[in-house]
């Protein structure tokens, strides 16, 4: 009993004072987990403790008055039953206490790996999103060129946000490697750029055409021989009407400019 309880003792003090193995933490969307699995690693370490006590199943009892082993009891070998304490020391209430304890500080630190993970939930919308659907959406808005930009750098600004933090991160006696949770956060904001740059491509493409399908025409009907006064008219109107768009096409010219300009950075 002594020595189960020193070893499950000594187990509860090694849970509280040293990083006695590590996990990764992945993304399984919709969810972010830890490998192996939280269950798992409750499981493996309460199975250390009951290997404490189950260890004493190979202390076999010595008959009475004598210091010699009682023999395994049963006629057939593999229904040979061996007389050991373990039946008196897993009952022993020192053991039992232990026992939990170290149970509640099991729980307790697995709680907190959860908890640190649980700060990773705010980046959940990047892979949660429909981005067909949502992308979508934002392009019936016509949105402008500083839209766009916003949209962009704050897609970039996450990717280099979540690559700022530490990549370890010691939880009580887990040591959390981060590494593939990062590199798959960042790898849903390099989609979402993707995503709108494409977008951004096409309607800067479209914007082009519109506009140069605009100046053709003016060309076209600037090109008219005047050679009526109803052509004449007409050539007049067409220079007056080139005088008036100046200002929006320049602006278009600007608009389109800007939107490759975006698509370069």
């Amino acid at each position: 009993a002594v020595v189960s309880t020193q070893s499950t003792g000594n187990f509860n003090h090694q849970l509280q004072t040293k990083m006695l193995f590590s996990v990764d933490a992945m993304l399984a969307p919709p969810d972010i987990i830890v490998n192996p699995p939280y269950n798992e690693l409750f499981k493996h370490l309460m199975q250390s403790v009951r290997g404490c006590i189950e260890s004493t199943k190979n202390f076999t009892r010595w008959m009475a008055g004598t210091c010699i082993e009682v023999p395994p009891q049963g006629e057939r070998e593999d229904e040979a039953v061996v007389f050991s304490y373990h039946s008196d020391i897993q009952n022993v209430p020192a053991i039992s206490d232990l026992s939990m304890i170290v149970s509640q500080t099991i729980t307790k630190s697995l709680g907190a790996l959860k908890n640190v993970l649980n700060k990773w939930k705010k980046y959940r919308p990047l892979w949660k999103l429909d981005k067909t659907i949502m992308m979508e959406k934002f392009a019936a808005k016509k949105p402008s060129c500083v839209l766009y930009d916003d949209k962009l750098q704050s897609y970039c600004s996450l990717k280099e946000q979540v690559g700022n933090q530490p990549m370890v991160k010691e939880v009580d006696f887990i040591r959390l490697h981060l590494g593939p949770l990062t590199e798959s956060v960042q790898e849903n904001a390099v989609a979402w750029v993707t995503s709108l740059g494409k977008l951004l491509n096409i309607s800067a493409r479209e914007n082009m055409e519109s506009l140069k399908s605009t100046i053709d025409q003016l060309r076209v009907d600037l090109g008219r021989s005047p050679d009526t006064l109803e052509d004449l008219k007409f050539v007049l109107k067409t220079i007056s009407n080139i005088q008036d768009i100046t200002l929006d096409v320049e602006t278009r010219a600007r608009d389109i400019s800007e939107r490759y300009r975006t698509l370069k950075m």
